[in-house]
């Protein structure tokens, strides 16, 4: 074998040993991805109680009187601190966004976040924790 076909074998060698890689590495990342898709779809249903409850007082016609209740008010900042990590997740693309988008997530942070906004200036904390919320105001 002449030196110029071992530099080729070994640059075969070499290139393919890389594309392995790099697709083990693409298909571990996918897989994390997923796992932390499905842990969040987990917590949903472990917070959906309070995040009714939360959607509950903010859609309530006396919201900002029931800011002034120390419970109704953490119950509020509780789900937006959470969906706040969860906007995260989904805008850094650590977790699975189609399968977010098929099982309407973003909607739903959407939804929580448009129930806050307007109410938000009312209570100094909670307009205090919503400032703090960028990924949740910006969600797509």
């Amino acid at each position: 074998m002449h030196l110029l076909d071992l530099l080729w074998v070994a640059a075969l060698a070499v290139g393919s040993g890389f594309a392995g890689v790099v697709v083990s590495e693409f298909m571990t990342r996918r897989r994390g991805k997923r796992e932390i898709s499905l842990q969040i779809v987990k917590d949903i249903f472990g917070r959906y109680r309070d995040i009714a409850k939360a959607k509950g007082i903010l859609q309530d016609p006396n919201a900002k009187a029931r800011l002034r209740n120390p419970a109704d008010l953490n119950a509020i900042i509780e789900v937006g601190d959470w969906c706040d990590v969860v906007a995260h997740l989904y805008a850094a693309r650590l977790a699975d966004r189609k399968l977010f988008e098929k099982l309407g997530i973003p909607d739903m942070l959407r939804s929580l976040r448009d129930l806050i906004d307007p109410v938000a200036p009312c209570s100094q904390d909670l307009d205090q924790a919503y400032k703090s919320w960028t990924h949740l105001r910006q969600v797509q």
